[in-house]
């Protein structure tokens, strides 16, 4: 083994989420085994157990590093150089560096989700989520959220692991930073532990801080984003990483390379703010609003258009979901509505590729066979193209969520995974204006990492897990500025 001194003057010790199932223990123990001694991490071992059991990992693992393994207990402090294993049949959740403990819920559960989720929500607090051998797709919300929430994300490789199955759900999220042998993941965790250190030290020298106050401008003077609103530590992280990845030693390099490269400020600016999407992301949140929406439109006069509004939808996968939904609805109820779905965001370049409707074939994987004969046409290539009458249903606008005006009259707002890039006083501001956008009984459809906020009392909860949302009340909540909507698509 190993031995390296890792300082011991942070202030926050970051904190590796480890997930594993069936195979797990062989692979947490080689990972274990190449772990140097002192980095300053603290690693939490989420393994699904037997609660009928008493679990001897503690002591098997202890074999296998000098670092104190132990089983955790409630309220315990998570510190530097310690793993802690998860009791038999309990949950994990994680608030600072404090663990809490439940009990298991009936029915089907999904600790690795529950313990990385409450992860990515430790504002400030540097997290790693490590998704190794297991069947099952336990831990690919987890990483999603992590991911999101500017965290690193390592799985383990399909040919390493015993049992593929978790490993490949979360790498198909697209949110995996690295696929790695459970041996060569200690070499990637130094890495990450460099990090956040790295982007702390250089927050507080001059030229790092001209560095990144350089960055923002050059953001907003090209496309009008004021970074003001966005979780700076999430902002500062993703930064970071684009800087390693182009080999810069410090962020004023960079800054100074962004300057006369606007490919690299368009790359940055797409890998700040566009979250991963697909068609029918989650698709049991999609089946449940679904169901939702079946009665909205039962009670819908016909001759009350139906309106909706897709916030944040990058590439335009959301909306043109959405689309497929109310219309197979529309279909099975035998009712005709108008249908407008306005599709906004920030990022002009994913605009342009959404009004086009191209889609490459692993795009549309998880969409059925009878969607896709229906909805789309398969061009020369293998891509598909969505189906005119479809593509008129949505009408693409680039729009800030914070800034810009809301649209009004609207029976469903989908904001998922949108929020969490924003401050606290912007999710406030955010929130107001969807919920000045929805009218009585509308559907709010958030990210399974979100909430309402202060306005939890406007609205009850359809379905908890997936966060969908009617609202109750005829009352605003509005108190945001009204502004432009800028380059509204034409085509529809």
């Amino acid at each position: 083994m190993r031995d390296l001194r890792a300082s011991a003057e942070s202030e926050t010790v970051p904190i590796v989420g480890i997930g594993a199932s069936a195979g797990g223990l062989k692979s947490i123990e080689l990972m274990l085994d190449n772990l140097p001694n002192g980095t300053g991490l603290a690693f939490v071992i989420i393994q699904h157990l037997s609660p009928d059991f008493r679990s001897l990992m503690p002591e098997i693992l202890a074999r296998h590093t000098e670092m104190d393994v132990c089983l955790a207990t409630q309220e315990s402090t998570i510190e530097a150089n310690h793993v802690y294993v998860i009791p038999p049949g309990k949950e994990l959740r994680c608030f600072g560096h404090t663990l809490a403990i439940t009990d298991l819920p009936s029915g089907l559960s999904r600790p690795i989700d529950t313990f990385f989720t409450s992860l990515a929500k430790n504002s400030g607090v540097p997290c790693a989520g490590i998704i190794l051998s297991g069947t099952g797709s336990d831990g690919t919300l987890g990483i999603e959220a992590i991911h999101q929430n500017g965290g690193f994300t390592i799985v383990e490789t399909g040919d390493s692991a015993e049992f593929d199955g978790m490993p490949l759900s979360a790498e198909r999220t697209g949110c995996v930073d690295l696929v790695l042998p459970p041996e060569k993941i200690p070499d990637a965790l130094e890495c990450f532990n460099g990090k956040p250190k790295a982007l702390a030290n250089c927050s507080q020298r001059e030229s790092g801080l001209q560095g990144m106050e350089l960055i923002f401008a050059l953001l907003e003077k090209q496309f009008g984003l004021q970074f003001e609103h966005y979780k700076p530590s999430t902002i500062t992280r993703r930064v970071g990483r684009r800087q390693q990845f182009k080999e810069f030693q410090s962020i004023i390099e960079y800054a100074e390379y962004l300057r006369d490269d606007f490919s690299e400020l368009d790359n940055l600016f797409h890998d700040l703010l566009i979250g991963v999407t697909k068609f029918f992301r989650d698709e049991q949140a999609f089946n449940i609003l679904e169901n939702s929406l079946r009665e909205k439109l039962v009670q819908l006069p016909e001759d009350e258009p139906f309106r909706a509004w897709s916030i944040g939808c990058a590439t335009g996968e959301e909306p043109y979901s959405l689309a497929m939904i109310l219309s197979d609805l529309m279909q099975q109820l035998d009712r005709r509505f108008v249908v407008k779905i306005f599709a906004t965001d920030v990022h002009q370049r994913s605009l342009e590729a959404a009004a086009k409707g191209v889609f490459d074939a692993e795009a549309v994987e998880f969409v059925s066979a009878s969607r896709k004969a229906r909805y789309f046409d398969e061009l020369e290539d293998g891509s598909f193209c969505v189906k005119p009458f479809l593509r008129r249903m949505v009408v693409f606008a680039q729009h800030d969520a914070i800034e810009d005006a809301s649209f009004t009259r609207l029976q469903l707002v989908s904001c998922r995974n949108v929020l969490i890039y924003f401050g606290s006083s912007a999710q406030e501001s955010a929130l107001a204006a969807i919920h000045f956008s929805l009218v009585k009984h509308g559907i709010l459809f958030l990210g399974p990492s979100e909430s309402l906020g202060n306005l939890e009392t406007e609205y009850v909860p359809l379905e908890r897990q997936w966060r969908i949302y009617e609202k109750m009340t005829d009352r605003s909540g509005l108190n945001v500025r009204v502004k432009r909507i800028r380059n509204v698509d034409s085509a529809a």
